[in-house]
């Protein structure tokens, strides 16, 4: 016998849906959300349409799948209709039957589904927040049927005759009012880069076409497969443990390597450093575009220029949502500790491979641009480093000698045996920092005296603009205390 008594409390359906709206989408991962619809619906063809016209403007996203018939429409237009435990087909790319929804609302107040089967023909459902929020007992009122005015915006589905389309109006999410038409062409060019980033291996397999206002979207290959010039690659291995889970490692090429355009394409929509890391895909759709996955230990490897050229595509697939922790958005995953040991041991020598290849060179010129323009170290057209014979401490200490080939011999002999690749190589996976500052020396203090009185002597310079010179000078701008010791001649 039931001792418990209950009480039916179903959500208010505009607080609901105002609350679904903040879920995080932007723009680009809404419309990549729908698409993910289309797929699973065996579209061939995805057409999206950005109609520019102030207050007026609205999105559409058509395909060619197998649409949908009256009942299957209705659940496609209810929340949560299936459990996000459910076991899906292989190739279904949704997971808590929400996105459509939650995307849609996170862009429009105004969201209608059309769709056409060969056996149902014609069925439109429509969701307006505006009118749910007008409704005092909190119903929920699915409307049936397009605005009739706005028919015109059903025509593309009508003639292709098949399919289904996704029509946002009213965006106040996406374009408010203050929004031009420079920020709108921008954000269309936003969206058709990521596209491709995300669906780039369903169109480079010829799954699918993508346009955007009749305009084709093409793939972005974040792995240069086939560059000649790649490093170091990996086969496609399976990981053990991973339930099915696959892992193949790839290091770029060095940028000097690469084409003006090639570099363009491989810096992707986030940049080089950005796009490091792993690439996590569910059913060949990307949901991570470069990310270590808070794996390196203790201190988690962070986003570094030296190893930029590192890239690891990571498959799992949809069975696996639970254990990878995929959120809603499809955006951020979190490795199972069953296969976190395997993923740091590729990822590791992926690292030290592409510290190898790189030995810095992509952020090695940066850090000496950014130190002063009085820098002891030059950077030569090949990218070799060589003592600057016009710096002021081997000016200053050439003119104290009276025979200056020893001098000269010396420095020749430290450019040539600096421990390049012991410091470049030793530890791989330890991030670059720069050198430790000396503690003051009474060596230091001499040199910088002898800094000094050539620059009074020699080269005409007042006390101050000697000091303020010295403090501008590396490495000596590291001890401004002996500096200040210095006394005026």
């Amino acid at each position: 016998m039931n001792l418990y008594k209950y009480r039916n409390v179903p959500p208010r359906a505009s607080a609901l849906l105002e609350s679904l709206r903040g879920m995080g989408y932007s723009i680009e991962t809404a419309i990549a959300d729908v698409i993910d619809n289309s797929i699973s619906a065996q579209a061939e063809n995805i057409s999206i349409t950005f109609h520019w016209a102030y207050s007026q403007s609205y999105i559409a996203i058509l395909d060619d799948g197998i649409g949908m018939n009256e009942v299957n429409l209705e659940k496609a237009m209810k929340l949560g209709e299936i459990s996000a435990t459910c076991k899906r087909k292989e190739d279904d790319l949704g997971r808590f039957g929400l996105g459509l929804k939650t995307a849609s609302f996170s862009q429009c107040r105004s969201l209608t589904v059309s769709s056409i089967t060969e056996e149902s023909g014609f069925q439109c459902l429509r969701w307006d927040l505006d009118l749910l929020a007008s409704q005092t007992d909190g119903s929920w009122l699915l409307i049936e049927g397009y605005v009739e005015q706005e028919k015109f915006k059903q025509l593309p589905l009508l003639e292709q005759n098949r399919g289904t389309l996704v029509l946002w109006d009213r965006l106040d999410r996406s374009f408010p009012s203050n929004i031009t038409e420079r920020d709108f062409l921008d954000v269309i060019d936003s969206v058709q880069k990521h596209l491709s980033m995300i669906f780039h291996r369903f169109i480079e397999d010829g799954d699918i076409t993508i346009s955007i206002n009749n305009r084709k979207v093409f793939s972005w290959d974040p792995f240069a497969k086939g560059h000649l010039a790649k490093t170091w690659a990996t086969s496609s291995t399976k990981l053990v443990n991973g339930n099915g889970a696959r892992i193949e490692c790839h290091v770029l090429p060095k940028l000097e390597m690469l084409t003006n355009k090639e570099a363009e394409d491989l810096e992707g929509v986030n940049g080089w450093k950005e796009h490091q890391g792993f690439y996590v895909y569910r059913n060949k759709r990307l949901l991570v575009p470069g990310s270590w996955l808070r794996l390196g230990g203790i201190q988690k490897w962070k986003q570094d220029d030296i190893y930029s050229l590192v890239r690891i595509q990571l498959d799992i697939g949809n069975s696996c949502d639970e254990e990878w922790k995929v959120d809603i958005i499809k955006s951020k995953v979190t490795p199972p500790h069953s296969i976190r040991e395997s993923l740091v041991r590729y990822a590791s020598e992926a690292r030290k491979r592409a510290q190898q290849t790189n030995k810095k060179n992509i952020n090695r010129n940066h850090i000496i641009s950014e130190q002063t323009p009085s820098s002891i170290w030059n950077c030569t057209s090949d990218n070799h480093y060589i003592i600057d014979r016009q710096h002021d401490a081997v000016v200053a200490l050439s003119e104290q000698l009276s025979n200056i080939e020893p001098l000269s011999l010396l420095l020749s002999l430290i450019e040539k045996q600096r421990p390049i690749q012991r410091m470049w190589a030793s530890e791989p996976d330890e991030e670059l920092k720069e050198d430790p500052i000396s503690p003051p020396s009474p060596e230091m203090y001499e040199l910088l005296k002898v800094m000094y009185k050539n620059m009074i002597s020699r080269k005409g310079m007042t006390h101050s603009e000697a000091i303020r010179k010295l403090n501008e000078t590396s490495p000596f701008q590291q001890y401004t205390e002996l500096i200040s010791k210095l006394e005026e001649i």
